[in-house]
């Protein structure tokens, strides 16, 4: 009797099931959070009682940006709170303009000799607070309202930390859309997985806190690593803390993109090389979504190149990308970039290359400079 020997997988088949497995994961990710996050609405409070605020600034041969950006700052419309700026040993006239405001709210603090590093800023303003609610922003970024600080300040009525949004201004260029466009992605992953209770980052930029739990925080990362990017903060403080979001447009941060794309390769590896000391299951979280996307655009590409199964290629792959899309664009126009909606999928594409080539870059050279 002959034996019948089970067929086995043809080249074809066999990256047909791995571009299925690649849109089966993405589109887990996109149905399980994302669409959640792109229907959002804060919940309304019956009450809401006004806790006393401090923002704390970090600067570090800030002339300019504190010219542009700390007077509105220091207008918000909230009741109680108050704006300490930590000089990191600027060597600009940062403290001569610092000393001309006559406003209150405002308190000017210089780091110690042995005192460098913006973390170490942070945390010696910390220590100086006269509030237990904290609100961190960068002397590069202007309140896009005079009620940020009240926006973020009522999502603490509930919770320990809150997670807002620092976007960029749009200027021209494709290098300036591209930066938008992952500050949007970032911005909706980190959101996404705050809003289904596991938060791993944020942006420093835009970031409110309780005075207890950020120096909690702040020791264990001191016991680990010299310095760090901030998100690395909402990575350790979240693991135990109550943490909302706010995506409301008033309550955003803005900002200058890098102008050269030399400029945000170096800036880009610095943030990359901060996620090495995220907690292993965010590294794989994050590693697993870029995997899904990446590889499913180039199996779509290969199939369509070898020409079988071409149209059940295409339904799959329009389909992944129509919810993709008609899930980011609701809140794309909340966190105001919808202007890059027409070139989403391009954009995608390079910034998921991109990406590639720098943790290649990483591979080769380790980052040893941090702000």
């Amino acid at each position: 009797m002959e034996y019948i020997y089970p067929t086995s997988f043809t080249y074809t088949e066999a990256l047909l099931f791995f571009f299925v497995l690649a849109c089966i994961i993405h589109l887990h990710y996109i149905l399980r959070y994302y669409r959640p996050l792109a229907k959002y609405k804060k919940k309304e409070k019956a009450e809401h009682k006004n806790k006393g605020v401090s923002v704390i600034i970090a600067a570090k041969n800030e002339l300019e940006n504190l010219k542009q950006n700390l007077s509105h700052v220091l207008c918000q419309d909230y009741p109680e709170f108050e704006v300490i700026v930590i000089d990191d040993h600027s060597n600009d006239s940062s403290l001569e303009y610092l000393s001309g405001f006559k406003e209150e709210q405002l308190r000017v603090i210089r780091a110690e000799i042995d005192e460098h590093g913006k973390k170490r800023a942070l945390a010696k303003g910390v220590q100086n607070a006269k509030y237990d609610w904290l609100l961190f922003t960068d002397a590069d970024c202007k309140p896009a309202s005079t009620h940020w600080l009240s926006q973020m300040a009522e999502r603490l009525s509930d919770h320990q930390m809150v997670l807002g949004h620092g976007r960029f201004y749009k200027t021209d260029g494709f290098l300036n859309q591209l930066i938008r466009y992952e500050c949007f992605q970032n911005a909706m992953q980190y959101m996404a997985f705050a809003l289904a209770g596991r938060p791993y980052m944020g942006v420093g930029r835009n970031l409110a806190v309780h005075k207890n739990v950020f120096l909690s925080a702040q020791l264990n990362l001191l016991a680990k690593i010299k310095s760090g990017d901030d998100d690395l903060l909402v990575n350790e403080m979240g693991r135990y803390v109550e943490t909302g979001i706010v995506t409301e447009p008033q309550a955003h941060t803005l900002s200058h993109a890098e102008t050269s794309w030399k400029a945000y390769f170096f800036q880009k590896r610095r943030q990359l090389q901060a996620g090495n000391y995220y907690q292993f299951k965010d590294q794989f979280k994050l590693t697993l979504i870029w995997a899904a996307q990446f590889y499913s655009w180039w199996l779509f590409i290969a199939l369509m190149l070898l020409g079988e199964y071409r149209m059940l290629i295409l339904v799959l792959f329009f389909i992944k990308q129509m919810i993709q899309l008609i899930s980011s664009r609701a809140l794309s126009k909340q966190l105001r970039d919808h202007d890059l909606w027409k070139m989403w999928p391009f954009l995608e594409f390079v910034f998921l290359h991109w990406h590639a080539y720098t943790v290649v870059s990483i591979w080769f050279r380790k980052v040893d400079r941090w702000k």
